[in-house]
């Protein structure tokens, strides 16, 4: 091999290193972000209540549908959002009621949460 090729080399293996260092970074980073999202493990609720929860949770029809209709209020605001020309009054009728089905499903997850908390308590 010649000086130059084994240059191009080195230089090749150096530039694909710091591109995987880069990437090594920017998921690193990415992941941090998601741990600050969901926040410390300290604010989440205890793993057995968290199981009760859930199991409540998949067994609450009423919740199902609370969700499900969550779900199609958010693809109707999508959808309004991709029309052209845009309706503004449909687009903010379809903001508004994302929001407000988005409060009756957190409300009823609360309550939810706290029948689970006061049930694990009489355990």
């Amino acid at each position: 091999m010649t000086n130059r090729l084994i240059r191009i080399i080195l230089r090749v293996v150096f530039v694909l290193s710091l591109l995987l260092n880069a990437a090594v970074i920017g998921i690193g980073l990415q992941l941090a972000e998601i741990r600050s999202y969901y926040g410390p493990s300290e604010t989440r609720l205890p793993r057995d209540l968290r199981r009760s929860f859930i199991e409540a949770a998949k067994a609450d029809e009423a919740l199902a549908a609370e969700a499900a209709l969550l779900s199609e209020a958010r693809t109707k605001m999508y959808d309004l959002s991709r029309a052209k020309p845009v309706d503004r009054v449909a687009l903010e009728a379809a903001m508004a009621q994302v929001r407000a089905q988005m409060q009756v499903l957190q409300e009823k997850n609360q309550a939810l949460l706290l029948e689970t908390v006061i049930e694990s308590q009489g355990d």
